[in-house]
């Protein structure tokens, strides 16, 4: 029984593995595209959750402002304190759940929610992780990643 010529069959069989190779090069290349794909929609889809919730945030702000005529006290000793954390055994924006408005949500990731309040206006705020457009990017803050809400008393 003929066997064949052992350097085609060498050849042959070194052409397959070539080819596979190539197929799992191009799988590799794929799967590191679509992984790319999906971080970015996770991240934007992470900042419209965050943007969302800062606008309920900002709707329950503007209706207790209504209600009390005042804006919820900032009791940080800074410009702005963060929202749920607690300052000299108070949290901010503690006022919110206290008289019935519902507790604030808290961020869904390392960058918090802050709490501005001055004698003109009131915002809250988040940093988001994209570049904004200068339309788009809180008027009251030079990081251009910075997204507000704000309510001019």
């Amino acid at each position: 029984m003929d066997q064949g010529d052992p350097t085609q069959q060498r050849s042959s069989f070194t052409r397959l593995i070539a080819q596979l190779l190539i197929v799992a090069a191009v799988i590799a290349v794929l799967s590191g595209l679509l992984l790319s794909l999906y971080a970015k929609t996770k991240q934007k889809a992470l900042d419209a959750k965050k943007q969302l919730e800062l606008g309920g945030i900002h709707t329950t702000l503007v209706q207790y402002y209504i209600d009390e005529n005042q804006a919820p006290q900032n009791h940080s000793n800074e410009s702005h304190c963060v929202i749920g954390k607690l300052y000299n055994n108070k949290k901010c924006l503690r006022e919110l759940s206290r008289d019935g408005y519902g507790a604030p949500p808290t961020s869904p990731n390392d960058e918090p929610y802050y709490y501005y309040d001055d004698d003109e206006k009131f915002y809250v705020a988040t940093k988001l992780s994209r570049e904004l457009p200068k339309d788009k990017k809180c008027p009251y803050e030079k990081d251009s990643h910075v997204w507000c809400k704000f309510y001019i008393k």
